[in-house]
Parts: C-alpha cells; structure tokens; sequence
C-alpha cells in the first residue's frame, strides 16, 4: 500500500513523518508533500481509491 499525503505546513510534515509509520506498519510506503501555500479547496476531488 502507498499513500500520499498533502498538507499545508512544514510542521504538519513532520509529525506525520513521524506518526505515519506506527500506524501504516513496514509493509506501507508514504509520501508527504508539504507546500507553504494553501491549497485550493477541491470541490470534486478525485476518485483515488478503488475497492
């Protein structure tokens, strides 16, 4: 499993940078973007993931 993460704040990377691991386990991957700048609010996000 892989996931990514978008957040807003560098401070926001790091604790998930380090709480992301215990939850997900060593079989899952990760990503985290972080931006300075807001992201716009996404009024049809798309369909990421597929059961």
């Amino acid at each position: 499993m892989h996931i990514e993460f978008l957040v807003e704040e560098p401070s926001a990377a790091a604790a998930l940078h380090n709480t992301v691991p215990r939850i997900l386990g060593p079989d899952a991957s990760f990503n985290i973007h972080a931006s300075h700048a807001r992201f716009p609010k996404l009024t049809n996000p798309p369909k990421l993931v597929t059961i």
